[in-house]
């Protein structure tokens, strides 16, 4: 796709923005125009162009609109059905809307959810944008910073929009909500409490006799003996599920653990983003 597919993407979002010029005050377009350069910066071209313009602008404007206010630490997320009247742009699907500070697993954790609970992908997107807020939370600036730059008061926080197959149900929906606020919190605790889990297990590891640096092999086969229980908070558990995020006329047990990569880096290692 190269440099035709920036052109075309870059063109889509100009449009975007100039429908948006006519509709913001000169304040509000401070806000949206970085906002939505960041939002649909790395957007396939082929979907972009299959939206009309006031529904990518109905997109990025019901998102913002959601993240306006966030106090520190909360992941403020929903999910519901577009239309015009309540959100300012129809889909022909539902959408999930999250906005939370950025850290690793964040895509992955609420696309296995949502498979999980047998609902159909539609759209991802998932930008990063860097914020300024006042100390109510209220959104004040999105920074054009190039990686690596930093700004006084800024935070990285991630706004993600997936389109999921259409529920209109509210309780459907909401159980949806619910579901994905509970993996969102335990993203959220294994990345801010990794270190300390890593002190215990360095500990374990010291009372076992294991030098760091032993290999993963070696470690496996010198405790052969040892039964050591062991527990997947990500487990999956028995929910009911279908194609259309949740109805079914017989529930299923998904009881097979996930399957687990197994890394040595100097015997622990923190988190890393796979996306």
């Amino acid at each position: 796709m190269g440099t035709m597919g920036s052109e075309a993407r870059a063109d889509v979002i100009g449009r975007v923005v100039a429908y948006a010029s006519k509709r913001l005050d000169d304040q509000q377009l401070h806000i949206f125009t970085p906002f939505a350069e960041r939002y649909y910066a790395r957007s396939d071209p082929a979907d972009l162009a299959s939206r009309h313009v006031p529904d990518l602008y109905g997109v990025a404007m019901a998102h913002l609109g959601f993240g306006r206010v966030r106090q520190p630490g909360e992941a403020r997320l929903r999910a519901y059905a577009p239309d015009v009247d309540r959100y300012g742009y129809v889909s022909p699907h539902s959408v999930i809307e999250l906005v939370v500070e950025d850290m690793p697993f964040l895509v992955d954790t609420m696309t296995m959810e949502l498979t999980r609970r047998g609902c159909g992908l539609h759209l991802v997107i998932h930008p990063v944008v860097t914020v300024r807020r006042d100390a109510d939370g209220t959104l004040l600036e999105i920074l054009r910073l190039r990686t690596g730059e930093a700004s006084e008061g800024a935070v990285r926080e991630s706004f993600m929009h997936i389109e999921v197959d259409r529920e209109t149900d509210p309780v459907v929906l909401e159980a949806i909500r619910t579901d994905l606020v509970r993996v969102v919190g335990d993203v959220t605790a294994a990345v801010h409490d990794w270190q300390t889990m890593r002190g215990h297990a360095l500990t374990i590891a010291n009372e076992l006799g294991w030098p760091m640096g032993t290999s993963c092999s070696s470690a496996t086969a010198s405790t052969s003996s040892v039964n050591l229980p062991m527990r997947s908070s990500f487990a999956p558990s028995t929910v009911p599920a279908s194609a259309s995020c949740g109805r079914m006329a017989a529930a299923r047990s998904a009881t097979a653990s996930p399957n687990c990569r197994q890394r040595c880096v100097d015997g622990l290692s923190s988190p890393t983003c796979s996306t």
